[in-house]
């Protein structure tokens, strides 16, 4: 690939280190340029409790290689001090973080929102359901005065998810905010929860916010004496026995069928046929 293309590569564990090991260097030799290690391995499941203690011989490893790849963690990690955690005791580049995030999109702050029920739900419900354009003459996001109308059941699924700590809202506001969504069965009828400002003003916001944001003010920088090796005697593998072949799914709920038959791509028309079982897609020739 030509170098200003960046190719990365996420892998599970393997039941042993020695064969994880193996799989690593086959993997970094092809010239990636990170690699994202999920400290589980294939038949564990999200409950137990992911391996982290065995990311510090992949990290050393990937070093002693000297070919400049970053390694990043992924499994178990939560937020910002969960990430200064597991940097600190396995040496990583840096975390990836997934399902923490679709429960509080802040978890990357080293002071993450609380309260969710107020101070996330009203500006998120506003937000999806306007629609944005990029100004090419100023790169910069606009917002259109009219609604995208993101279908409800996603927007819907996705709100259920946020989670935070309590401070000011009680128990039982937050349960009667969440059966209040759980009957709705529109925006219309969370509009007292999103209020009279529009989407439009909170995308400004965020705009003016990202504008005064300093650069690379939010990068996590750690001590290099930080890094300290784990003993060998922390190195374990998977218990027999666990049956889990695939990931669990996250239970969102399906896109609606009303997108057509085709997704043509803008200002081409010569298209490949598509291949049976790949779906209706077209794809321009190669």
């Amino acid at each position: 690939m030509p170098p200003h293309i960046t190719v990365t590569a996420k892998i599970r564990l393997l039941p042993s280190q020695e064969d994880t090991l193996k799989l690593v260097d086959r993997i970094v030799d092809t010239g990636i340029n990170a690699l994202t290690v999920h400290c589980r391995t294939r038949s564990m499941r999200d409950k137990d409790k992911a391996l982290i203690e065995r990311l510090r011989a992949i990290v050393d490893f990937v070093t002693a290689k000297g070919k400049g790849i970053a390694v990043i963690e992924n499994g178990d990690c939560l937020g910002w001090e969960d990430a200064k955690r597991v940097r600190s005791m396995t040496g990583v580049h840096s975390v990836m973080i997934a399902r923490a995030a679709e429960s509080n999109p802040s978890c990357f702050s080293a002071d993450p929102l609380k309260d969710v029920e107020r101070n996330l739900w009203p500006a998120y419900l506003r937000l999806v359901r306007c629609q944005y354009s990029l100004s090419p003459q100023t790169q910069r996001m606009h917002v259109k005065a009219k609604y995208l109308d993101n279908h409800w059941s996603l927007t819907k699924f996705c709100v259920t998810q946020f989670k935070s700590a309590r401070m000011d809202v009680t128990k039982a506001e937050s349960n009667g905010l969440h059966q209040k969504i759980a009957k709705a069965k529109s925006y219309s009828e969370m509009q007292d929860v999103m209020g009279g400002f529009s989407g439009e003003e909170d995308m400004q916001s965020i705009v003016v916010a990202l504008d005064e944001r300093p650069p690379r003010e939010h990068r996590m920088m750690l001590p290099t004496d930080q890094h300290e090796h784990s003993s060998p005697e922390y190195l374990t593998v998977t218990p027999q026995g666990t049956q889990n072949p695939e990931p669990p799914g996250s239970g969102a709920p399906y896109l609606p069928h009303d997108f057509g038959k085709t997704i043509p791509f803008p200002n081409y028309n010569a298209t490949t046929p598509t291949p049976s079982g790949i779906g209706d897609m077209l794809l321009p020739s190669v």
